[in-house]
């Protein structure tokens, strides 16, 4: 492995972490973790639902792929570092210095995804009760209006 392919990972890794944290930077300034069932109570509608779930799961998708090829180009970046100084004393200290980066922005990355799929689990709990409501109601009304007709007969 040469040194220039060994920069290369550097610089990959380095890019890729960067552009997680802008990321999560973008949703959490848009309070995509605001979006909740009870902030929205007052006008909460199948298409609120939809909305806000396309929001909250078009961000998990995006913070989770960015989180994989962090992962990916750091195991990449590792055994780059093993196999151009297998014998270096400072091969620990440097790797350190980009892996302490990427795994701090991976951690927080993973502290908002578990709010996010909080949020997605509450607004599809809320619409299958939604739904199921209104299947109920539809039952209802259309026993209802056999019962008025019946009655007029």
């Amino acid at each position: 492995m040469s040194n220039l392919s060994l920069a290369s990972h550097k610089r990959i890794l380095t890019r890729y972490t960067n552009q997680l944290q802008k990321v999560l930077t973008r949703f959490k300034d848009a309070q995509l973790e605001e979006i909740s069932v009870q902030n929205l109570q007052d006008e909460i509608t199948p298409t609120v639902i939809q909305t806000s779930l396309q929001q909250l799961e078009e961000a998990v998708a995006a913070l989770e792929n960015m989180t994989t090829k962090i992962q990916h180009a750091l195991d990449e970046l590792a055994t780059m570092f093993e196999k151009s100084h297998p014998t270096s004393p400072n091969i620990e200290e440097e790797f350190a210095q980009y892996s302490t980066t990427a795994e701090e922005a991976i951690g927080n990355t993973f502290e908002y995804l578990v709010l996010l799929h909080a949020r997605i689990h509450g607004f599809k709990a809320h619409a299958e009760l939604l739904n199921t409501s209104h299947k109920h109601s539809t039952t209802n009304s259309s026993k209802d209006e056999s019962t008025v007709t019946a009655t007029r007969s």
